[in-house]
């Protein structure tokens, strides 16, 4: 969850293939102004540091919030990730990396990372500062918790709601022409990819809203949809972003609106 101007929304984040920047997508947004370069971060706050938590009353995002400042003007990305865990190792991980960059380190030629919750880094020159809250392993992001009861009935929905969602995402992207032009952006195995993992997860869910023992499973079940409605909102925003660089006009918004009409956060 993307903390921006005019509120938030989900987005998909990873770095580039090169391990260089940090890059994210937005339909409103071009290329340039979507990527952070890895060494130019100066600090990383977690939890009660993050100034997503400053500005909000929701405790339940106290864990699973950070902000990446960067630049020589301390610009900030404010995120909520799905859970501290997530939260915790996308911080460690900017931080390694920012500081291999800082020491001339090739970061492309980076396939793993060690992280540790304490590093010896503190003390060095140019060194990402993380300041961050005990982070317990639990996570607390959960959509459904509020003002709502997990019951059987309304999460057969919500599942049967997102498959739809999905597949109108997979039928928005093998279309032949937004096909050729997510594959010339080199986004297509990375779609693919993650199309696969939603499917699975979406099985998965099936599988236990189908079983015997539905009482432990539901709360399981309901974290779970919240994850994947996420995962499919932050595609929708990704997809209307590469085909959106292609072809900046309203015709072509006003058509990717219709084809994702029905949102996918339920």
């Amino acid at each position: 969850l993307k903390y921006g101007r005019y509120g938030s929304g989900y987005r998909t984040f990873r770095l580039s293939d090169d391990h260089k920047y940090l890059i994210w997508f937005s339909q409103k947004k071009d290329k340039e102004n979507t990527r952070i370069p890895i060494k130019d971060i100066v600090e990383i706050k977690i939890g009660k540091e993050s100034d997503v938590v400053r500005r909000s009353k929701a405790e339940d995002i106290h864990e699973t919030s950070f902000t990446v400042v960067y630049g020589k003007d301390a610009k900030q990305l404010n995120v909520t990730a799905k859970s501290p865990k997530e939260a915790f190792v996308w911080a460690q991980g900017l931080k390694i990396l920012s500081d291999a960059a800082k020491r001339g380190t090739n970061v492309s030629d980076l396939t793993t990372l060690s992280v540790e919750q304490n590093d010896g880094s503190k003390g060095r020159t140019n060194s990402v500062v993380i300041s961050m809250e005990h982070v317990r392993n639990q996570s607390v992001m959960n959509m459904f918790q509020k003002n709502e009861t997990a019951t059987l009935q309304n999460l057969v929905k919500r599942h049967a709601q997102l498959k739809i969602n999905m597949q109108r995402c997979v039928d928005f992207v093998m279309t032949k022409k937004n096909y050729k032009i997510i594959k010339a952006k080199g986004e297509f195995a990375n779609v693919k990819k993650k199309l696969e993992e939603i499917d699975n997860r979406l099985r998965n869910v099936k599988n236990l809203l189908d079983g015997n023992d539905k009482t432990k499973e539901l709360s399981d079940c309901k974290a779970e949809l919240f994850a994947v409605a996420a995962e499919l909102d932050a595609l929708k925003q990704m997809l209307t972003a590469v085909i959106l660089q292609k072809k900046k006009n309203k015709k072509v918004k006003k058509k990717i609106y219709s084809a994702f009409h029905g949102g996918f956060v339920v």
